[in-house]
């Protein structure tokens, strides 16, 4: 073999490298060749195309609106992993849901900003709005290969194209009333959007047991559901609902315009809700009237006009043991118009000439087995007895107490009548009504313009040695007095109180007289407190603005009823006299039904 031919073969072996390197090259030959490579746009990626979109945006939010303009904002979302960022927006707007399908429909906002570095917050004003309406919102995002987002979350926003800071006007009209044990239903007049014109947007409307106040209103609690405004001037009626029973509530509103412009507080209405108590008769009842009312030796005794009692024979006085009627002995021949415990013993005044068959000049006394006069009595009718320094004192028409001149006012110290000053004159048929205590004083209320030579007016004060006025006193007579709270209440038949506009009862404070909310539209008869209320009787329909047949509850800040209250047929029912018997209370009076039960002039209220 050719020797030459043999090194020639060998050699077309060996492979050529680029650059004329070969195969024997070393390790640091090929690092720069690959750097070189890299250089020239030869990497093993040189084919990799971008198709990832900007991440979604989901928080888009209008967050303020003004005339034509609302402002939103968002955050920036990333490009390529949490770091990159989105290179445009495309902001749009519509009067309708933007979603996929009509995105392309849904007008561009113009201006878009660019976009932040990931997470932080852009915004954009949108205005140039052509009409007034509810704007709906949404974006998408691209990078600068313009890969498109998904759509981002919808926001909305109503845009007006005016000004208008012009509130509803404030509602002066607001009223409760229709309590049941959970609900109160309130009534008012629309008052608009621009004050009394047009149609506002919402209400607000709040309840406290507490009155609401501009300084409470954000402590209120805010009702449920309340009704969309109808146009300015029409009836609003809403019930508010979940309500504690037996509990007096204060409602407050206010009425806001669909640009947010708010009204002022409105007035302040207040009823109680229904409580789980009612009326009931005590047994048959009597068949007349009932004057008065007391308990005595653990029973309850009534005196009045009647000559039956739970159908049994009682000579105008009888005793409610809690379950039957029975007569104390024979009773009177006249009408019991007033009741008194003294020296335990039951006292009784009215117009009667005999007690227990035997003389008893219109007062006498029952030790629970037998009737006895009080010395020789008065010459004429006794209206009215309390207790006063060891004294029983009583009031009347009459003008002699024993052999004592005593003009319509006389006191019993046990053995003699003994005169409490000039007593009373003045007014057309003088007589005094109503005889009570108020901080150790000895009070007077009736028909009459002086006591003891002073003028009064229908109500005066007795310290034990002079008679003195209260304030100016009273337009008309006073039937009833009671303390509660501390003061001296006086109900009659009067329209001012020491120059006060009082209907018919007034609260004597020791200075000056003042009105118990609007008071009764009649004769206020009887007083008395009964589970912390001051519980009012008489000859009236209404109570403050609540319908309460003549008998209402106040418990020092308003009026309310008791159920269906009092009532009477073919004649108006009035109620005489009250007590509490056996923690309940006890209406007496002319009446057929209460709380719309059967009861024939006298009935029980409780649970």
């Amino acid at each position: 073999m050719d020797t030459r031919d043999s090194r020639h073969r060998s050699r077309r072996k060996e492979p050529i490298m680029g650059g004329g390197l070969r195969r024997g090259a070393s390790a640091a030959t090929w690092s720069v060749i690959a750097l070189l490579l890299s250089m020239v746009g030869c990497s093993k990626d040189a084919d990799v195309v971008d198709t990832t979109p900007p991440a979604v945006v989901t928080d888009l939010a209008a967050v303020n609106t003004a005339a034509n303009s609302v402002t939103l904002r968002w955050t920036a979302p990333a490009d390529k992993g949490p770091t990159g960022n989105a290179a445009t927006y495309d902001v749009r707007y519509a009067t309708w849901l933007i979603t996929d399908a009509n995105w392309g429909i849904s007008t561009q906002v113009p201006g878009e900003p660019k976009p932040r570095h990931a997470g932080r917050t852009d915004t954009l004003v949108v205005g140039g709005f052509p009409l007034e309406a509810n704007y709906y919102f949404a974006l998408r995002a691209a990078d600068e290969e313009s890969n498109w987002s998904a759509l981002s979350n919808v926001t909305h926003a109503t845009v007006w194209t005016t000004i208008d800071t012009t509130a509803p006007s404030a509602v002066e009209d607001l009223a409760a009333g229709s309590p049941s044990d959970h609900t109160v239903t309130l009534t008012w007049t629309a008052p608009g959007d621009d004050h009394d014109t047009g149609t506002a947007d919402q209400y607000d409307v709040r309840y406290s047991t507490s009155p609401v106040t501009d300084a409470t209103w954000a402590s209120a609690s805010q009702a449920a559901a309340e009704p969309g405004p109808v146009a300015a001037g029409g009836p609003e009626t809403f019930v508010v609902t979940d309500l504690a029973s037996d509990s007096r509530y204060y409602f407050a509103l206010k009425t806001a315009d669909e640009r947010s412009n708010l009204s002022s507080l409105s007035n302040v209405a207040n009823a109680r809700t229904a409580t789980a108590y009612s009326w009931s008769p005590l047994g048959l009842g009597v068949n007349s009237h009932v004057n008065a009312l007391i308990v005595f030796d653990g029973q309850l005794i009534a005196g009045g006009f009647f000559t039956t009692a739970g159908g049994v024979s009682a000579a105008h006085i009888a005793a409610w043991n809690g379950s039957s009627w029975s007569p104390l002995g024979l009773g009177t021949n006249g009408m019991v118009v007033a009741l008194a415990v003294y020296n335990g013993r039951l006292i009784a005044g009215g117009e009667f000439t005999t007690a227990g068959g035997s003389a008893a000049y219109h007062i006498a006394a029952w030790d629970g087995s037998s009737w006895s006069p009080l010395g020789s009595g008065t010459n004429d009718v006794v209206q009215a007895l309390t207790v006063y320094n060891g004294q029983l004192i009583a009031g009347g028409r009459f003008t002699y107490a024993g052999d004592t001149a005593a003009n319509f006012i006389a006191a019993w110290g046990g053995t003699s009548w003994s005169a409490a000053g000039p007593g009373m004159s003045g007014g057309y048929l003088p007589w005094t009504m109503a005889v009570g205590l108020y901080r150790g004083q000895l009070v007077a209320g009736g028909n009459f313009t002086s006591a003891g030579g002073s003028a009064v007016n229908h109500v005066a004060a007795w310290d034990g040695y002079s008679w003195a006025s209260l304030g100016s006193g009273m337009s008309g007579f006073v039937g009833a007095l009671a303390v509660y709270d501390d003061r001296l209440i006086a109900g009659g038949v009067f329209t001012d109180a020491g120059g006060a506009v009082t209907n018919n009862i007034a609260a004597w404070n020791g200075t000056a007289w003042a009105p118990l909310g609007s008071g009764t539209d009649d004769n206020v008869s009887a007083l008395i407190v009964y589970n912390d209320e001051l519980i009012v009787g008489g000859w009236f329909n209404t109570a403050g603005d609540d319908l309460v047949n003549s008998i209402a509850a106040w418990d020092g800040t308003g009026w309310s009823h008791m159920g269906t209250g009092i009532t009477s047929s073919p004649q108006h029912a009035i109620v005489y006299a009250l007590a509490v018997y056996n923690g309940k209370l006890v209406a007496g009076g002319g009446f057929t039904t209460a709380g719309g039960v059967s009861a024939s002039n006298i009935a029980i209220w409780g649970n």
